[in-house]
């Protein structure tokens, strides 16, 4: 019996996380809409922190 390999499985588990993400988004927009808003409000401030700490390494 031939085993799967790791490239194989990856992908099949980006579709089934792919086809997940989808199925909320299209069940619920209203929730995602603000998992999304979240989301970008967090990685903002991180590049705004990321940002500050380039600017002034040293407070």
């Amino acid at each position: 019996m031939d085993r799967i390999s790791p490239a194989r499985l990856r992908n099949a588990g980006l579709f089934v996380v792919a086809v997940a993400v989808l199925y909320g988004v299209v069940s619920q927009p209203q929730r995602s809409a603000e998992c999304v808003e979240l989301v970008f409000g967090g990685v903002a401030e991180a590049v705004r922190g990321v940002g500050d700490l380039a600017t002034d390494p040293l407070p």
